[in-house]
């Protein structure tokens, strides 16, 4: 029988990754009601692609095609508002599961009827190799990770949420090109919602996707502006200026440190040396979290 979860897939131009993550939703444990793909104004038709694959044949796989390009935000929300079911699973269109995610996610659920949200940790996959991410979970003290310790949660391929719950929040800010799942789970944190996750590594992360804001290094720095404009009004309004200013300022270099440690890896020289001068050399936070940047792959779980 099947669980009452909608999965939402946002999706725009990609079709053997969308596949893969259809697979990984066909092969779970437990399965999902239903599964809506948001085609985000495709220069194809996602129908069409996915009903030639046959992957129209089953009752619950159903598209869902914006009028406009929407972006994350926007195409995620398109997903929540076409979601019938009591859960919402988010997941990427680049992203897969583990075949156990949403079993064990719902077990918690079952133990702890009054969560909002269940999440679970990831595994990066990065030019074929499988790393284990080393993101910290948290489900107390959020709003003091989040701002005060800049702590940056798995992505959306690992949440599963009460429907009511991201209703509750009016889902994903639209006004957000970058940054919009931090939003979100701000927002969570003044709602008092109850959060915890699964000690697990059950979603996979794919790196090298294209087509990630991530990899778009000056288009990253431009979009998260918003981001911080929204949130100043109201650090000033609880007195909290000087906590906001370190925020953003650590959010900046942690920002900074990504597009410095993955541009090495993409054997760029300009661009570190463009991040180093402009945001990293003087920041002490710069050294601290370069340590524990360079970590050994690991072997793919069996």
């Amino acid at each position: 029988m099947a669980a009452s979860i909608s999965v939402v897939i946002p999706v725009f131009n990609r079709k053997e990754e969308l596949i893969r993550a259809l697979d990984s939703v066909k092969k779970q444990t437990l399965q999902p009601s239903e599964v809506i793909v948001v085609d985000d104004c495709s220069s194809f038709l996602i129908e069409d692609f996915l009903r030639e694959s046959n992957y129209l044949d089953q009752d619950w796989v159903r598209v869902v095609r914006n009028e406009i390009n929407q972006g994350p935000s926007g195409t995620r929300n398109t997903g929540v508002m076409h979601a019938k079911e009591e859960f919402i699973a988010f997941l990427d269109s680049d992203d897969y599961w583990d075949p156990h995610k949403l079993e064990k996610q719902m077990a918690l659920f079952t133990k702890k009827p009054e969560l909002d949200l269940v999440y679970n940790g990831t595994w990066v996959v990065y030019e074929n190799k499988t790393v284990p991410s080393h993101t910290k979970l948290f489900k107390d003290n959020i709003w003091y990770q989040l701002v005060d310790n800049c702590w940056t949660p798995p992505n959306p391929s690992t949440m599963l949420m009460r429907n009511a719950s991201i209703r509750k929040l009016n889902a994903f800010d639209l006004t957000l090109k970058h940054a919009e799942d931090i939003d979100l789970w701000m927002r969570m944190t003044l709602h008092d919602m109850k959060i915890d996750y699964c000690d697990e590594r059950l979603t996979y992360f794919m790196y090298n996707s294209t087509g990630r804001l991530s990899k778009q290094y000056r288009a990253k720095f431009k979009k998260v502006e918003p981001f911080f404009a929204k949130w100043e009004p109201y650090f000033r309004q609880q007195g909290k200026e000087r906590s906001f200013h370190r925020f953003k300022q650590r959010s900046f270099t942690k920002f900074a440190l990504e597009t410095f440690v993955d541009s090495l890896r993409d054997r760029s020289v300009s661009i570190p040396a463009q991040m180093y001068f402009k945001y990293l050399w003087n920041r002490k936070e710069f050294y601290d979290l370069i340590l524990n940047k360079f970590r050994r792959v690991q072997p793919q779980p069996s």
